[in-house]
């Protein structure tokens, strides 16, 4: 499940995926943009402790030196989120003053629940 939404007034939009094994694709940076994700939330609701990666996928733009780039996806940020009671919550201190998103943002996690929700807030410069 993804939802996406705008925050009214603030400049700022919100994803929603759920924690799954296969890849989830939480918001793409239009060509030319850059993502800024301000603040990851991560509610558990499941019983056992969940793994989260944010991705970001892209292709760098074709050079003289490499005609044929090959698709990137490296690992940005990885968190544990505790059950029920205590969610997840990084900002932008924790994120080193946010996350660069260059292509399509990305969520994994280390099993599939419908009851644990990633929130991801960004910003498009």
């Amino acid at each position: 499940m993804v939802t996406q939404q705008v925050q009214a007034n603030t400049g700022y939009l919100t994803a929603r995926v759920t924690s799954n094994t296969t890849v989830q694709n939480a918001f793409v940076v239009p060509y030319g943009m850059i993502g800024i994700i301000e603040s990851i939330t991560v509610d558990n609701q499941s019983a056992a402790l969940r793994t989260i990666n944010i991705l970001d996928s892209f292709t760098p733009t074709v050079s003289n030196q490499v005609a044929s780039p090959a698709a990137q996806n490296p690992t940005l940020w990885t968190g544990s989120a505790v059950q029920a009671a205590n969610p997840l919550r990084s900002g932008p201190s924790e994120l080193g003053g946010g996350i660069r998103i260059l292509g399509t943002c990305q969520v994994t996690g280390d099993a599939i629940a419908a009851t644990c929700v990633i929130t991801i807030k960004y910003r498009l410069i």
